[in-house]
Protein backbone atom coordinates (compact mmCIF):
# COMPACT_ATOMS: atom_id res chain seq x y z
CA UNK A 1 0.00 0.00 0.00
CA UNK A 2 1.85 3.25 -0.94
CA UNK A 3 2.66 5.36 1.79
CA UNK A 4 1.06 9.33 0.79
CA UNK A 5 2.27 12.33 2.48
CA UNK A 6 0.74 15.57 3.20
CA UNK A 7 3.33 18.00 1.48
CA UNK A 8 3.52 20.39 4.10
CA UNK A 9 4.50 17.89 6.59
CA UNK A 10 8.39 18.54 8.07
CA UNK A 11 9.01 14.79 6.82
CA UNK A 12 12.61 13.10 6.81
CA UNK A 13 13.25 9.38 6.03
CA UNK A 14 15.16 7.95 8.85
CA UNK A 15 16.76 4.46 9.12
CA UNK A 16 14.33 1.57 9.89
CA UNK A 17 15.58 1.13 13.04
CA UNK A 18 15.29 4.79 14.44
CA UNK A 19 16.69 6.03 17.45
CA UNK A 20 18.71 9.53 18.37
CA UNK A 21 22.14 8.87 16.79
CA UNK A 22 20.63 7.46 13.49
CA UNK A 23 20.83 9.96 10.54
CA UNK A 24 18.10 10.89 8.39
CA UNK A 25 18.51 9.55 5.00
CA UNK A 26 16.28 12.29 2.89
CA UNK A 27 14.16 15.70 3.93
CA UNK A 28 11.09 17.12 2.14
CA UNK A 29 11.55 20.48 1.27
CA UNK A 30 9.56 21.89 3.73
CA UNK A 31 11.78 19.86 6.17
CA UNK A 32 14.99 21.34 4.57
CA UNK A 33 13.54 24.72 5.18
CA UNK A 34 14.81 24.79 8.52
CA UNK A 35 18.08 23.43 7.85
CA UNK A 36 17.20 20.09 8.07
CA UNK A 37 19.38 17.61 5.72
CA UNK A 38 20.20 14.03 4.52
CA UNK A 39 23.41 12.86 6.67
CA UNK A 40 22.15 15.05 9.19
CA UNK A 41 21.78 12.85 13.36
CA UNK A 42 17.95 12.62 14.34
CA UNK A 43 18.46 14.15 17.50
CA UNK A 44 20.29 17.24 15.26
CA UNK A 45 17.22 17.09 13.21
CA UNK A 46 14.64 17.63 15.90
CA UNK A 47 16.59 20.13 17.69
CA UNK A 48 15.90 22.44 14.29
CA UNK A 49 12.53 21.35 13.98
CA UNK A 50 10.25 20.08 17.07
CA UNK A 51 7.59 18.56 14.21
CA UNK A 52 9.84 16.52 12.29
CA UNK A 53 7.83 13.60 11.54
CA UNK A 54 10.04 10.07 10.89
CA UNK A 55 9.08 7.55 8.28
CA UNK A 56 11.08 4.49 7.46
CA UNK A 57 12.71 4.63 4.13
CA UNK A 58 11.06 2.22 1.79
CA UNK A 59 13.77 0.89 -0.47
CA UNK A 60 12.18 -1.40 -2.35
CA UNK A 61 9.63 1.16 -3.55
CA UNK A 62 12.85 3.71 -4.24
CA UNK A 63 14.47 0.93 -6.68
CA UNK A 64 11.15 0.42 -8.22
CA UNK A 65 10.90 3.81 -9.32
CA UNK A 66 14.53 4.27 -10.06
CA UNK A 67 13.84 1.77 -12.53
CA UNK A 68 10.92 2.84 -14.02
CA UNK A 69 12.49 6.60 -14.44
CA UNK A 70 15.76 4.53 -15.84
CA UNK A 71 13.35 3.23 -18.83
CA UNK A 72 12.32 6.70 -19.57
CA UNK A 73 15.91 7.63 -19.66
CA UNK A 74 17.06 4.67 -22.22
CA UNK A 75 14.31 5.84 -24.54
CA UNK A 76 16.29 9.11 -25.23
CA UNK A 77 19.79 7.62 -24.79
CA UNK A 78 21.84 4.54 -23.83
CA UNK A 79 24.42 7.28 -22.40
CA UNK A 80 23.70 7.70 -18.53
CA UNK A 81 25.13 7.10 -15.95
CA UNK A 82 23.50 6.57 -12.55
CA UNK A 83 24.62 8.45 -9.02
CA UNK A 84 21.81 7.34 -7.10
CA UNK A 85 18.06 6.22 -6.84
CA UNK A 86 17.15 9.38 -7.54
CA UNK A 87 19.95 10.92 -9.88
CA UNK A 88 21.97 10.24 -13.40
CA UNK A 89 23.89 11.89 -15.95
CA UNK A 90 22.50 11.60 -19.33
CA UNK A 91 24.98 12.48 -23.08
CA UNK A 92 21.81 13.68 -24.88
CA UNK A 93 23.41 14.86 -27.40
CA UNK A 94 23.05 12.04 -30.09
CA UNK A 95 19.65 11.54 -28.63
CA UNK A 96 17.60 8.53 -30.16
CA UNK A 97 14.40 10.86 -31.11
CA UNK A 98 16.95 12.97 -33.03
CA UNK A 99 15.79 15.91 -31.05
CA UNK A 100 18.30 19.05 -31.64
CA UNK A 101 18.39 20.33 -28.07
CA UNK A 102 19.17 18.62 -24.69
CA UNK A 103 16.66 21.28 -22.88
CA UNK A 104 14.07 20.03 -25.39
CA UNK A 105 15.22 16.26 -24.36
CA UNK A 106 14.96 17.39 -21.14
CA UNK A 107 11.48 18.89 -21.05
CA UNK A 108 10.38 15.54 -22.90
CA UNK A 109 12.00 13.25 -19.83
CA UNK A 110 10.44 15.29 -17.13
CA UNK A 111 7.36 15.34 -18.96
CA UNK A 112 7.63 11.46 -19.66
CA UNK A 113 8.33 11.17 -15.35
CA UNK A 114 5.81 13.36 -14.24
CA UNK A 115 3.10 11.67 -16.34
CA UNK A 116 4.37 7.79 -15.85
CA UNK A 117 5.31 8.22 -11.88
CA UNK A 118 3.26 11.06 -10.86
CA UNK A 119 6.75 12.39 -9.84
CA UNK A 120 8.27 15.71 -10.23
CA UNK A 121 12.29 16.06 -11.64
CA UNK A 122 14.67 18.67 -11.82
CA UNK A 123 17.20 18.77 -14.96
CA UNK A 124 19.80 20.57 -15.45
CA UNK A 125 21.33 20.98 -18.51
CA UNK A 126 25.12 22.09 -19.50
CA UNK A 127 27.99 21.33 -21.20
CA UNK A 128 29.68 19.12 -18.88
CA UNK A 129 28.83 17.04 -15.51
CA UNK A 130 29.91 19.16 -13.25
CA UNK A 131 27.68 22.50 -14.70
CA UNK A 132 24.92 20.08 -15.04
CA UNK A 133 24.94 18.95 -11.24
CA UNK A 134 25.14 22.82 -10.33
CA UNK A 135 22.44 23.50 -12.90
CA UNK A 136 20.22 20.58 -11.57
CA UNK A 137 20.24 22.05 -7.91
CA UNK A 138 19.27 25.73 -9.09
CA UNK A 139 15.81 25.04 -9.58
CA UNK A 140 14.10 22.42 -7.35
CA UNK A 141 11.85 20.84 -6.93
CA UNK A 142 10.57 20.84 -9.92
CA UNK A 143 12.05 23.16 -12.30
CA UNK A 144 15.22 22.91 -15.48
CA UNK A 145 18.06 25.26 -15.89
CA UNK A 146 20.17 25.45 -18.77
CA UNK A 147 23.82 26.95 -19.11
CA UNK A 148 25.31 27.70 -21.85
CA UNK A 149 28.75 27.71 -22.88
CA UNK A 150 29.16 30.99 -23.19
CA UNK A 151 27.52 31.83 -19.65
CA UNK A 152 29.09 28.87 -17.74
CA UNK A 153 32.54 30.89 -16.07
CA UNK A 154 30.04 33.23 -14.92
CA UNK A 155 27.58 30.37 -13.44
CA UNK A 156 30.52 29.18 -12.09
CA UNK A 157 32.27 32.12 -10.71
CA UNK A 158 28.74 33.29 -8.72
CA UNK A 159 28.39 30.01 -7.38
CA UNK A 160 29.41 29.56 -3.39
CA UNK A 161 32.57 28.18 -2.94
CA UNK A 162 30.95 25.80 0.05
CA UNK A 163 28.21 24.27 -2.81
CA UNK A 164 31.29 23.92 -5.72
CA UNK A 165 33.44 21.91 -3.37
CA UNK A 166 30.45 19.78 -2.15
CA UNK A 167 29.91 18.17 -5.28
CA UNK A 168 33.82 18.38 -6.70
CA UNK A 169 37.04 19.15 -5.49
CA UNK A 170 40.62 19.77 -7.36
CA UNK A 171 40.94 20.15 -10.72
CA UNK A 172 37.30 19.16 -12.01
CA UNK A 173 36.24 22.83 -10.34
CA UNK A 174 39.12 24.38 -12.90
CA UNK A 175 37.98 21.50 -15.97
CA UNK A 176 34.52 23.21 -15.52
CA UNK A 177 35.89 27.02 -15.92
CA UNK A 178 37.16 25.70 -19.28
CA UNK A 179 34.49 23.87 -20.25
CA UNK A 180 36.09 20.29 -20.06
CA UNK A 181 34.26 16.86 -20.53
CA UNK A 182 33.44 14.60 -17.76
CA UNK A 183 32.64 12.38 -19.69
CA UNK A 184 35.53 10.14 -20.17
Amino acid sequence: MPFYVNPSWFLVLGLVTWSYSSGLAAASYEARKFGIHSAMPSLLGLKKCSNLIFAPPRFEVYRAISAQIHAIFVRYTDIFEPVALDEAYLDVTENKLGLPYASTVARHIRADIFRETNLTASAGVSINKFLAKMASGANKPNGMTVILPEDAIAFVEQLQERKVSRYWRGDCYQNALVGHSHWH
